[in-house]
């Protein structure tokens, strides 16, 4: 994984950007990349409401890839789940669509 990765999240309270990248290999390549983000900007929660718009941006080797997404509060992991449960369409790659 280059370190030369930017990534940011920007929703109606501001923006943040990740705090811990993590690169995670399969067969021995890093293929995947986990970005950790804070949940409050300047003391407001990052996603306060329901159906809250998120804008994702990631540049990674000099490519731009943007995304937008809705995220409701209660989804938000606080770091009180013991088990978190993620749907196998992004868990195996095999699993997920493809163009």
């Amino acid at each position: 994984m280059s370190s030369y990765a930017c990534a940011g999240l920007r929703t109606n309270s501001g923006q943040v950007f990740p705090y811990t990248v993590r690169p995670w290999a399969h067969d021995g390549q890093s293929t995947v990349m986990q970005l950790l983000f804070r949940k409050r900007v300047e003391g407001k929660p990052l996603v306060s409401g329901a159906n809250q718009k998120v804008a994702f941006r990631l540049v990674l080797k000099q490519r731009v890839f943007e995304t937008s997404f809705v995220v409701n509060s209660a989804d938000v992991l606080d770091g009180s789940e013991r088990v978190i449960y993620l749907a196998p369409a992004f868990t195996e790659l095999n699993e997920v669509a493809r163009e």
